[in-house]
């Protein structure tokens, strides 16, 4: 079975100073688009979700295999999302690095940060993001 770790970022990406200088919370549909993107690979696939907003994800991502990191810290979740074969991220330096640690195909979220905003000004996507690495919206 191959283990894909699925990193949402929310909690202070959801505020509306964050969003106003270009932070972006994934969308539900980037990330049901990119968890399909792997099933078509690999129909016993399986993912691993882990979020600093985990009710949300349990509230959204039903009828997929989904299993949820409840309870570890965040180190612990670190070393899960590093660990899988393959890996989703959201936004934000955590799930970054846990994809640059990660090895396998990485999928990021092409609306962080927003384009044309103040932080979208401030940084260069071609060195943020690997060119292996696969952007969607």
């Amino acid at each position: 079975m191959t283990s894909v770790a699925v990193h949402i970022r929310r909690g202070d990406f959801i505020t509306r100073n964050l969003q106003r200088n270009g932070f972006a919370v994934a969308s539900l549909g980037y990330l049901i688009r990119a968890m399909e993107r792997f099933k078509k690979k690999d129909p016993n696939v399986f993912f691993v979700v882990a979020s600093d907003d985990i009710k949300w994800a349990r509230n959204h991502l039903t009828g997929i295999d989904v299993k949820f990191s409840v309870g570890l810290s965040a180190a612990e979740d670190f070393a899960l999302l590093a660990n899988c074969d393959h890996i989703i991220i959201s936004s934000g330096s955590f799930g970054w690095w846990a994809a640059w640690l990660n090895g396998g195909m990485t999928i990021y979220y092409k609306g962080f940060p927003r384009k044309g905003s103040r932080l979208w000004s401030h940084t260069d996507i071609d060195q943020y993001y690997y060119p292996q690495w696969i952007g969607m919206e």
